[in-house]
């Protein structure tokens, strides 16, 4: 819900028209749709109620699902630190003169 209000509420704006600049709405798309992997994952391993003992293959969504998780931990850390970058004291691109 919260990704789709910030993509939908300042459109036409200055700021719903760059939308898609922003590392961090990047980020929220990619966790959103990892979810949606990791949910179904779970809900189709839940339906099935029997002991896998002679699996022989993973399903796709549970290869997509773990692929997602590996890049989905590291999207909130690369936010965080790219903006404490920008916004920390004398050392970013963006610090405030004294």
């Amino acid at each position: 819900a919260v990704v789709l209000w910030s993509a939908t509420d300042k459109l036409g704006t200055y700021y719903g028209d760059q939308w898609g600049i922003y590392l961090t709405n990047w980020s929220s798309v990619w966790l959103l749709i990892y979810l949606f992997f990791a949910s179904l994952t779970t809900c189709l391993a839940v339906a099935k109620k029997q002991p896998c003992s002679g699996c022989t293959t993973t399903p796709w969504y549970a290869h997509i699902a773990w692929l997602m998780h590996m890049t989905a931990v590291v999207f909130p850390i690369l936010v965080t630190v790219c903006y404490g970058y920008m916004t920390g004291p004398d050392d970013g691109p963006y610090s405030c003169p004294n």
